[in-house]
This record gives C-alpha cells, structure tokens and sequence, in this order.
C-alpha cells in the first residue's frame, strides 16, 4: 500500500510544475553561464554599432552639446535632439519610439558622428535650455545649501512680515485669551506661536512679544499687522520699535460697521430714496478712505460729511474722533460741527465780521483768518465746485479774508488710532496682504473640533495636531506659489489702476477717486457681519 501510494505521488510531482520561489540574498549566479551576461551587454551594442560602426569614418564629424538627464546621467544634443547614452561612447535618441543614433569618437569628448537612421519627430529646442536651467538650479543648490526650518520659531526667524491676533474661544477657562503670532511665507500664513494670557493688558502682551524677540534674535520683523486692540499696539511698538506696524483693513470695516448698527442707522441705510442712497454713500466712501494717499484723507473726509445726508452728524463725530482727529472747533462743538449746512453757517459768520473778530472766527469757525492768502472776492464752500482753484493764490486783496481749508488746521486731538496705521494705500497699490483674514481662517480651522474654553488637555493636543500642519504650509509656500482665485486678483487689479491713475489736485478729483473705489467695495461691504463684542474706543481700557 505504501508503495503503491509513493508511485502516486511521484506521478503527481511530475505533472506538476516546479513552482521557483525568490532566490535567497546570497545567491549568485556569476559562476552559471559565466559569459551569458557579457555576451548580452555586447549583443545590446551591436544593436546600436553594428550597422552604423562600418561607415563610422565617412560619416561627417559634428559638435555635440552635452547636457544631464534629471538622475545626472550624460546626454548630448543636436539641433534639438537628445540622445541619452547606451553604453561607452554610444548614444540613442531619448524618444524610446525613435531609433537614431549617436557616436563620440571618444568617451567623454563633443564630437563625433550621427548614425544611419533619422528622427521621425520633431525637435524640441526648448528642453536644452529648460535643462541647462535646471541643472544650474540644482549646482547653486549643492554649493549653497539652505537647511529646511525643523521648527516653527525657525520659520518666524526668517519671516519679514509677522501677523498678530487674539482669540477667545479656544482658551482654556484658566486664561483670558490666545495671542496667535503668524509668520507669511510666500503669501501663506503659518502659524508659529500660541501664547495663553490671563488678561488683555499691555503687560501681559509686552511679556509674550519679549519671549519671542530673545527667540528669534537678533532677527526682528520688519512689517506687523494687527488688530486694532491698543494694549496690543502699543506693547508691539514699544517691543519691535523698527517695525513698521499696520492696522487690518477688514478689523477697521467690521468696528465701523457695528458702530453704524449701534447708532440706529440701518434703517437709513436700507431707505430706498435719496437720503438712502446719501447714506450709503457716504459709508462706503468712509472706508474707501484707507485706500487713498494719507495725506489725502482729512480733506476726503471733509468733502463726505459736507455731502452727506441728515442725520449722519453723531456717526461722523465718531468716525473722526477715532480715526481722523479733531480740530479746535469740532472738539468744541461736537457732533453739530459735522451737521449738513455747517460750512454754510461758517462762511457767513465769517464774512460779517470784522478784524475785531479774528480770534473768535480762529476758535469757533471751521477755518481761521489768513491774511497772507486771500482768494479775491469769493468765498470757498468746501466740497462744492469753486470758481477759483481749490490752492491759493498769492493775488492781494483787501475785500474779504481768506480762510485756512478745513483739513489743514491742526489738530487739538489726535485719533485714537493715526491714520498712518490704518491706511493701506501702498498695500493696495502693491497688491500685498491688506487685513488679517488669513489669521482669521486659521481661528476658525484650529477651533474645529474645540468646545468653547476647552479644558488644557483638549488644547494642548489641538496644538500639537497643528504643528505638523503648519510646518506643510510653510514649507510647501516656500516650493508651490500661492493660487488665489482670479476674481479676488481682477478686483485688485481695478483697485490698483484706479489708484494709479487717480489725481488729487481738485475736491472733484478726489469725490470722484472715493466714489469709484466705494463702488469697487461694495461687495466688501456685503460681506460685513455685526461680530465682536467690543467697538475700538473700549479697548483703550485695556492697555495697562
């Protein structure tokens, strides 16, 4: 029985076919067939050389131009043509469909003949010099080497431009808030530092801002934007004094905006009459403010009120106690000083009285008595179109005073916030970052899976799941540009033209600059939410 089922098995192995498995690591077959592999080497030359090697020497002799594949292998070119090496001194055509050939007289040398057979594509010259920049690119890399950043506070080093804000939602119940600091690398934010603070006074922030600057030194920012939050202003000029420190344009809208709200204006805003349409208006050309020339702004800001609809006097007290400043007269007189009419009051009050009278039209008039520069005998109603050129003239008269123009005289208080920080009309001109709105997705995306003051626990482990993200972000805006969507780039591009053929010589020049460029903001001003607690004079309390 044994016997019989032995034979079985021996019969079966037979129909079976050896099944090989891998061979072992040490395996080696150099000893088999001993001049198998050479004898395959030279029949894949004789492929190439065989048909072409007879005739070498009545070929013509051509200059090649030698090049390197992306491994860094040796190729050559002619007349577009690449041909990567074979073996020794044998080259074929790179196109695997393509069976031209190439010979150097000698290995390593320029020249050397083409073969028999022709290319049946076409060239393509613009790889050659495609390739040669590459390879520059690849040496300078090689001789210059740049280490990647291994930590975020290598990445906040090497920025030049640093955003800063403050979140509240996310801090653990322990501390007030979490002061973010982002660096931007190629037009991306990363997000370097998170700090918790138990408070929003300057302190507190000096403290932080110190921490990083011993960090990161002796490196230092050289561009800061901010909120608009003062304890945090003044804490990063007194930290950074050499930087140059812009307020968010988007932080500056939204403040406005819930301003407007709180005053009862809505309702105007939403009348579909002209005195509607007066108002918004004149709130879209209030923000339209921060794009023109800061040397321009006062006198912009004079021309909205003076054409702007009842019942706006309070809003633009507001808007310039905080944001433009106040003259003599308008601290004085508050909100009636922005009252429709106002210049109209002021111009008669001038013109009836006398020399006796000239320290009292100085400190109760929109303007004081100059009698260096008179204007002959018209007087000037600012914001309407005049007879003589808005400049002075220096031709005497003895009739009538001419009066200093509204946004030329000093100011007694200065705004809350100095219209250099919040102005970004060389931002839109350049078309580089003008609000915060990139800190503000990044709030948002860290507070994604965060109850409302989370426990530290729960924070401290969504930060270290935003580590890893934050460093891909900076290292892939440092490879891949940054893509932003083509009708955000068109709406820059207008903004920018405007602004660069913009001229500010005349009141109507600058109205017409303000009411185009509140057109192009409209869908901005569309876009603006009534979020936030705190409008901008309440966070004056908070600096100490």
């Amino acid at each position: 029985m044994k016997s019989i089922r032995k034979q079985i098995e021996q019969q079966h192995r037979r129909k079976t076919p050896k099944r090989f498995g891998e061979p072992s690591a040490d395996y080696d077959d150099s000893n088999i067939f001993p001049n198998q592999r050479e004898d395959a080497e030279q029949i894949e030359q004789a492929e190439y050389t065989a048909s072409d090697e007879d005739d070498e020497e009545n070929r013509p002799l051509i200059e090649f131009k030698q090049g390197k594949t992306e491994r860094g292998a040796l190729c050559i070119w002619h007349q577009g043509f690449r041909f990567t090496r074979i073996r020794g001194r044998w080259f074929r055509c790179s196109n695997r469909d393509c069976e031209a050939t190439a010979a150097l007289r000698k290995e390593g040398g320029t020249n050397g003949v083409l073969g028999r057979k022709v290319h049946n594509h076409l060239p393509d010259p613009a790889c050659f010099h495609a390739e040669v920049k590459r390879n520059g690119i690849k040496t300078t890399t090689m001789e210059n080497p740049r280490q990647k950043p291994s930590k975020l506070l290598d990445v906040l080093n090497r920025a030049r431009k640093i955003s800063v804000d403050g979140t509240f939602k996310v801090a653990p119940a322990a501390w007030t808030q979490c002061f973010v600091i982002g660096a931007f690398v190629n037009r991306r934010l990363a997000l370097c530092v998170h700090a918790l603070l138990p408070g929003k006074q300057r302190k507190y922030y000096e403290e932080a801002l110190n921490a990083v600057k011993t960090v990161i030194a002796p490196n230092a920012p050289a561009h800061i934007i901010s909120d608009f939050e003062t304890a945090t202003i003044r804490a990063m000029r007194e930290t950074f004094p050499a930087a140059k420190l812009t307020g968010c344009l988007f932080h500056m809208s939204q403040a406005v905006f819930r301003k407007w709200r709180e005053m009862g204006l809505e309702e105007l805003y939403a009348n579909d009459e002209e005195q509607g349409e007066g108002a918004r208006n004149s709130f879209r050309k209030l923000l339209a403010l921060a794009l023109i020339p800061e040397q321009h702004v006062r006198r912009g800001f004079t021309l909205i009120v003076n054409h702007a609809p009842d019942g706006l006097a309070a809003f633009f007290g507001y808007f310039a106690r905080v944001y433009v400043g106040l003259t003599a007269h308008e601290q004085e007189a508050g909100a009636v000083a922005f009252a429709p009419g106002a210049d109209q009051s002021r111009r008669s009050s001038i013109s009836t009285n006398d020399t006796r009278d000239t320290e009292y039209s100085r400190r109760n008039s929109f303007g004081s008595v100059n009698l260096d520069h008179v204007y002959g005998n018209n007087f000037i109603q600012f914001g309407n179109p005049s007879p003589v050129p808005s400049t002075p003239t220096t031709q005497p008269s003895t009739s009538f005073f001419s009066v200093v123009p509204r946004w030329e005289l000093p100011t007694v208080r200065p705004p809350l916030y100095p219209v250099h920080f919040w102005n970004v009309h060389d931002r839109a001109r350049s078309a580089v970052e003008k609000t915060n709105n990139a800190m503000e997705a990044s709030h948002l995306q860290f507070s994604r899976g965060l109850v409302h003051h989370p426990s530290l626990s729960d924070f401290l482990a969504a930060i270290l799941d935003s580590v890893d993200k934050q460093m891909d972000i900076a290292r892939s805006a440092r490879v891949f540009p940054h893509k932003r969507r083509i009708r955000y780039i068109l709406k820059e591009q207008l903004i920018g033209d405007a602004l660069d053929e913009a001229e500010y010589n005349t009141d109507e020049d600058i109205l017409n600059i303000l009411s185009l460029l509140s057109l192009q903001m409209q869908g901005y001003v569309g876009g603006l939410r009534a979020r936030g607690a705190q409008v901008h004079e309440d966070y004056a309390g908070a600096e100490d």
